[in-house]
């Protein structure tokens, strides 16, 4: 517990760290070597533009709220699983290449939602450790400075911050050391896919 409230604090005095940005599908050596360093790394123009094409004021979102042990929520957003299925699909075409990145695991299956996050809702500092091979956010729209839903990463070299923008991804490899949240939006909608390779 004090080691989170020590994360929190230093998250919001130097939040001044950049993500490795790399280039998708260009150079798997150093993208391997950036995620097998613990880092996160940011890859722009991420998906092709026709997977994500939704329509978010159509879709049947699910509310979700995650309680802790003590029953303590975690975070609050709203989500829907099939939405995410042609990306899934898209992932697992280019399984080979996420192998190649992620060493000595082989990649099964991959799990993703697209997650709408409103006025309020939040996702604490956590970590994704145990099963999962590969994590990923990508932001699917653009915030208003004001408005928070910002990615936050305390992993691997220094505490960094991602404001959302269009068809942005980050993805890094689950670690005791990766810890990582999204600040609480104050104004507008934050829409991202989040998931994970097992």
């Amino acid at each position: 517990m004090k080691m989170r409230i020590i994360l929190i604090i230093i998250l919001f005095v130097c939040c001044s760290a950049n993500f490795d940005d790399v280039e998708w599908f260009n150079d798997f050596t150093e993208i391997r070597g950036s995620l097998i360093n613990g880092n996160s790394l940011r890859i722009k123009d991420a998906l092709p533009k026709h997977l994500l094409n939704f329509d978010y004021k159509n879709i049947e979102w699910e509310k979700r709220v995650g309680k802790n042990d003590h029953g303590k929520v975690w975070f609050n957003r709203e989500e829907c699983k099939e939405c995410a299925e042609p990306i899934e699909e898209w992932l697992m075409e280019n399984k080979e290449f996420f192998n190649l990145i992620v060493p000595h695991r082989n990649i099964t299956r991959v799990r993703l939602a697209l997650t709408k996050y409103s006025e309020g809702d939040y996702l604490e500092l956590h970590n994704d450790y145990g099963k999962r091979v590969l994590s990923f956010v990508l932001h699917l729209n653009k915030m208003k400075p004001t408005c928070g839903g910002d990615f936050i990463w305390a992993g691997g070299r220094g505490i960094k911050k991602a404001r959302p923008s269009e068809n942005v991804l980050y993805m890094f490899i689950p670690s005791t050391s990766t810890w990582h949240m999204i600040e609480k939006v104050h104004c507008g909608n934050r829409y991202a896919i989040s998931g994970w390779f097992y």
